[in-house]
């Protein structure tokens, strides 16, 4: 039993809203469905991201075989209540651009949304959950449930994403000329991914001035984040999810996003700041410490940011 994207059927890989007709036994946050009535699971993740792939080893024949007994345990059921949900619900960048902006999608057709466990461990998924509700009632459904009906949505980001959300949470930094080092040490991620502290690197900090900010790993508010950008004018940073905070400023400003080589193919960035009329800067570091941390050219870097300053 292949596991379905509904991306190919009800939904197309962009801004979509679907409703699945029948029973299901939702798994993973809202990401997998098991149609009880038909044998078969579903997905609205696209095919082609690689959490389908992992979504997809997860559920080994033998798991599949007894979904419809253990679905005759589960005492969680919704009828005809919107789900939102997300595959890198831990992650702040997908979960502002892509999840909550998503609920832009339901209109005034609904007025409850059910919000998984997954979207409900962070201060800053209340926070933007929350506000981007617009006065709906978030469910706090259990994972798993069985759902008649259920209403779907994905979300990519978009410029209609980037505004919904500025005007739902409606904070934004303070312009001014300073040059941030948005720093990556406390984020919940999975790789390192930070700049290494070489002397080289401190010099280029200290030259130009540079003040060290860092927002967390989700227990600050978005609000406390973005005030610690107050001022920027220039902001350094390695590729990270704490980047998601320029949608909250406004130009003039230049991003200098700092990239190791197997990601040096991401855009999602760069795209951003085209959107929102800021100057974007590229350095790929081809070297990494002992740690993983990024080496950039300390040259290169300190060339980039004296055109941007």
């Amino acid at each position: 039993m292949p596991l379905q994207s509904l991306t190919n059927q009800d939904f197309h890989p962009a801004s979509a809203v679907g409703v699945l007709k029948g029973t299901f036994l939702s798994l993973i946050g809202g990401c997998v469905w098991f149609d009880l009535e038909n044998h078969r699971l579903l997905t609205q993740i696209p095919c082609f991201d690689f959490a389908f792939g992992s979504y997809a080893g997860t559920f080994t024949e033998e798991i599949i075989a007894n979904l419809p007994r253990y679905a005759a345990t589960v005492t969680h059921r919704y009828t005809n209540l919107p789900v939102l949900a997300s595959p890198y619900a831990n992650n702040y960048f997908h979960v502002t651009l892509e999840c909550a902006a998503a609920l832009r999608l339901l209109g005034d057709r609904h007025r409850a949304v059910a919000v998984p466990p997954s979207l409900r461990e962070f201060t800053y998924q209340h926070e933007l959950i929350g506000r981007c509700l617009r006065g709906r009632e978030a469910v706090p459904v259990e994972d798993p449930a069985i759902f008649v009906d259920p209403v779907l949505f994905y979300d990519y980001f978009s410029m209609e994403s980037i505004d919904y959300v500025r005007r739902c949470m409606n904070v934004f930094a303070r312009p001014g000329g300073d040059v941030v080092y948005l720093e990556r040490r406390n984020s919940n991620r999975i790789r390192p991914g930070g700049i290494a502290e070489t002397p080289e690197f401190r010099d280029v900090l200290a030259r130009h001035r540079a003040r060290r900010v860092d927002v967390g790993g989700g227990e600050l508010t978005v609000a406390e984040q973005v005030a610690r950008l107050d001022g920027a004018r220039t902001i350094l940073a390695p590729h990270g999810a704490a980047l998601t905070n320029m949608i909250y400023l406004n130009p003039p400003l230049t991003l200098v996003e700092v990239f190791p080589s197997y990601l040096a193919s991401h855009d999602c960035y760069a795209e951003i700041a085209r959107l929102l009329g800021f100057t974007y800067r590229r350095i790929v570091a081809e070297r990494e410490d002992e740690h993983g941390n990024l080496i950039p050219d300390p040259l290169q870097l300190d060339a980039v940011l004296r055109e941007a300053t």
